[in-house]
C-alpha cells in the first residue's frame, strides 16, 4: 500500500535542556514543512548515516525526539537497532514505549541508553504503532528533506515487511544524545541552496536559504555569519534568534552590487561567532557550506521540457500519473515524457518494461522508490535532490504543471537541440537518426562541451500493472524507454569551429518494438560522471519526433492495438481496455477521463 502525503502544519514544543546536559540532533529540523503518512504501517525508520555516528563516538543515546500528527493509537515502541524487526525486540540496541503522547513534537526517554562506537555501518532510528482502532488513522509525520529516507513496515502486496519511501521523504525523528566528549556550543550550516542556478546579469537580487542545527550540548544563543562570493567576503548575515535544535534562515542578497560576470560563481556561508562574544563556537568542517550559481547574458528559446518519471509496474501509481501526463500535455506542448521502468523493488518485483541502463540511470540519480520525477535534471530551490515525489491525488495535473511552470522560468534554456533528419531502412531493419543543435554565447560558461543523449520510447505498450486495489491487469503503457542510443549518461557533443553541432545514429530495430507508436527524444545538458553532484546535472534543451510520420503505410499499420485518443479509467484505476458492452458502450457506471469523473448512464 502506498501512502498519501498531505502537508501538515506542526506544533513545534520547546525542549528543556536537562541537567544531564542533553543535545537533539538529527535531519528533521524543529520548523521544517511537515508530511502526514496517511496509512496504517505497523512500523517506520530511517537511518542514522555514518557522519552521526562518528561525530559523537563515545557518546549515549538516551531518547528520542518525534513528531505526531494524531493521539489515536494505544502505544509506541521506539528503538534503535542495527537490524530492526517488530518480533524480536529483544535484539533493539535501545528502546522504550510509551502511551501517553501529543500532537506535534513529543521526546521519549530509552530505558537503557545506547553508547556510540564511531564504527557502526547501519543504525535505525524509529517506532511500532499499536492503533486504537482497525480503522486507519494519520498518526507518523515526515519531512520532505529526503537526506536519509524513510522505511515502513507494512503488509504490502509481497507481504508483510519494511518497504523503502525514501524519495517521499525523511522520519521526524531526532536523538537525544548526552555525555562523551560533546562540546557545549558547536553550531552548523546544512541545506544551504539559492533559489535557481541562473541569474540574468541585470537581475538585482538572489535568495539564499539554508538550516542553522545545533550540535552542542547549550543552545546557541544566535550567530554571526561571513557571506563570500568567489571566495572573497562580500558581507556578514546576523541571526539574532536562539537555535535550539535547528532553525531555517530565509535572506535576499543583492547581487547587482557583486558585479559578477558571465559564467560559473560560487557562493559561501560560514559562521564566525556567537552572539555572545565571550563564546566561542567549536570550529570544524560544517560550519560552513557552498553552492554554485551561474550569471549569463542571454539565453535560447525553449522547444521541450524533459520530463523523466521513473515507475515499476508494480506501483500502482502509474495509471493516474499517465492520466495527468496525457491531460498537461494538451496544455503544455514544450512537454516531453519519459516513463523509465526500472527494477527498484529487486528480482521479486522484475518490472517487464524495464531495461538494464533505465535501472543504471535511476541509481546513479539516488532512486530508492517510484513513482520519482525529475523536470530537466534540476534540483529545484530549496530542495536536497533532483528527484521528486509526484503527487498522485486528484490534483496531480495542476500539482505538476506548477512544477513545470517554475522549472520554465527558472532555469532558462543555452541551446538549441532538433531532429535533422530521421529514416529507416526496412531492409536492415535500422533507423538512422541525425540531430543537430546551436549553441549560445553563454553555453560553453556554463554547460563546457556538455552531453548529448538519444532516447527512443514507446505507447501503447500492452503489459500488467498493478492497480490500486493490489490486483493485475492488463494496461496500455505510454512513453516507456526502450532504448538509450547514446552513452546512458550521453556523449560528448563535438562542437564545429562555429557553434553547430550534428551527430548521427544508427539503431538496430528490435522485433518488439512497434514503430508505429514510438518517439525519438533528443536532449542536451551536462556532462555527467560518477563524481558529477547531482545539483550540477540540469538539461538545457530537448526535442522529440514522432517515428510514425517517416514510415511507409505498410510499416505504420502494424500499430495495434488501435490508438487510445482519450484513455479511461475505472475508479481503481485500472484502464478500460476492450471494456465496452455489446452496445458499443462502456457499462454503466463512474469512469475517470482526462483527469475527472464521468457518469456513463447507459
Amino acid at each position: 500500500m502506498k501512502y498519501l502525503y498531505t502537508l501538515l502544519v506542526c506544533s513545534v514544543l520547546s525542549v528543556a535542556l536537562h541537567a544531564q546536559a542533553t543535545l537533539n540532533v538529527g535531519y528533521v529540523a524543529d520548523d521544517d514543512p511537515l508530511m502526514v503518512i496517511n496509512g496504517q504501517p505497523q512500523g517506520v525508520c530511517t537511518l542514522i548515516g555514518t557522519d552521526l555516528i562518528q561525530k559523537y563516538a563515545g557518546s549515549d543515546i538516551v531518547g528520542m525526539r518525534f513528531s505526531m500528527a494524531s493521539i489515536d493509537v494505544d502505544a509506541l515502541r521506539f528503538f534503535i537497532s542495527a537490524d530492526p524487526n517488530p518480533n524480536t525486540p529483544s535484539q533493539d540496541l535501545a528502546s522504550a514505549t510509551l502511551t501517553d503522547v501529543e500532537e506535534g513534537w513529543n521526546q521519549v526517554t530509552f530505558t537503557t541508553p545506547y553508547t556510540i562506537k564511531g564504527t557502526e555501518t547501519e543504525l535505525y532510528m524509529g517506532y511500532y504503532v499499536e492503533y486504537s482502532t482497525s480503522q486507519s488513522h494519520p498518526v507518523m509525520v515526515s519531512s520532505a528533506v529526503r537526506n536519509y529516507g524513510l522505511l515502513a513496515y507494512t503488509d504490502d502486496t509481497y507481504g508483510l515487511g519494511w518497504y523503502d519511501y525514501s524519495s517521499t521523504g525523511t522520519l521526524a525523528v531526532q536523538l537525544v544524545i548526552s555525555g562523551g566528549n560533546l562540546p557545549d556550543y558547536d553550531p552548523a550550516v546544512v541545506n544551504f541552496s539559492t533559489d535557481t542556478h541562473y541569474y540574468k546579469s541585470d537581475e538585482t537580487e538572489m535568495h539564499i536559504r539554508f538550516t542553522i542545527e545545533n550540535h552542542g550540548l547549550k543552545a546557541i544563543p544566535g550567530v554571526t555569519l561571513e557571506l563570500s562570493c568567489d571566495g572573497t567576503p562580500v558581507g556578514q548575515l546576523v541571526v539574532d534568534e536562539a537555535v535550539t535544535s535547528s532553525s531555517v534562515v530565509n535572506q535576499q542578497l543583492s547581487l547587482k552590487d557583486l558585479g559578477l560576470a558571465a559564467g560559473q560563481h560560487t557562493f559561501s556561508v560560514r559562521i564566525v561567532s556567537l552572539k555572545d562574544a565571550t563564546i566561542s563556537p567549536d570550529t570544524d568542517a560544517d560550519d560552513q557550506a557552498t553552492t554554485s550559481f551561474h550569471i549569463y547574458d542571454n539565453a535560447s528559446t525553449r522547444t521541450g521540457q524533459l520530463m523523466e518519471v521513473y515507475v515499476n509496474q508494480y506501483n500502482n501509481a502509474i495509471p493516474t500519473l499517465q492520466n495527468a501526463v496525457a491531460t498537461l500535455m494538451t496544455s503544455q506542448p514544450k512537454l516531453i515524457p519519459v516513463f523509465i521502468h526500472t527494477d527498484v523493488y529487486g528480482s521479486d518485483r522484475h518490472d517487464v518494461l524495464a531495461i538494464p541502463e533505465a535501472t543504471a540511470l535511476g541509481q546513479r540519480f539516488g532512486l530508492n522508490d517510484v513513482p520519482a520525477m525529475t523536470y530537466n535534471r534540476i534540483v529545484l530551490g530549496g530542495y536536497s535532490d533532483m528527484l521528486m515525489t509526484p503527487n498522485t491525488g486528484d490534483n496531480a495535473a495542476a500539482y505538476l504543471e506548477g512544477l513545470l511552470n517554475y522549472v520554465d522560468a527558472s532555469t532558462p534554456a543555452f541551446a538549441t537541440v532538433s531532429f535533422k533528419s530521421v529514416s529507416y531502412n526496412e531492409e536492415t531493419k535500422e533507423l538512422v537518426i541525425t540531430v543537430n543543435g546551436t549553441r549560445g554565447g553563454d553555453y560553453l560558461n556554463i554547460f563546457g562541451n556538455g552531453a548529448l543523449t538519444l532516447y527512443l520510447t514507446e505507447d501503447r505498450v500492452m503489459a500488467d500493472q498493478t492497480n490500486t486495489d493490489g490486483s493485475v491487469s492488463s494496461f496500455s503503457h505510454d512513453h516507456v524507454l526502450r532504448h538509450i542510443a547514446t552513452a546512458t549518461l550521453g556523449d560528448p557533443v563535438e562542437w564545429s569551429p562555429v557553434i553547430r553541432f550534428t551527430k548521427e545514429y544508427t539503431v538496430k530495430v528490435d522485433p518488439s518494438w512497434n514503430l508505429g507508436n514510438m518517439h525519438a527524444i533528443a536532449f542536451l545538458g551536462k556532462s555527467i560522471t560518477d563524481e558529477t553532484l547531482l545539483d550540477n546535472c540540469d538539461v538545457t534543451n530537448a526535442a522529440t519526433f514522432p517515428i510514425a510520420s517517416i514510415l511507409p503505410d505498410g510499416i505504420a499499420s502494424l500499430a495495434a492495438p488501435a490508438p487510445i485518443a482519450t484513455p479511461w479509467y475505472d475508479l481503481s484505476g485500472r484502464q478500460i481496455v476492450n471494456g465496452k458492452s455489446s452496445n458499443g458502450q462502456l457499462p454503466r457506471g463512474i469512469y475517470i477521463c482526462n483527469g475527472k469523473k464521468v457518469m456513463m448512464k447507459k
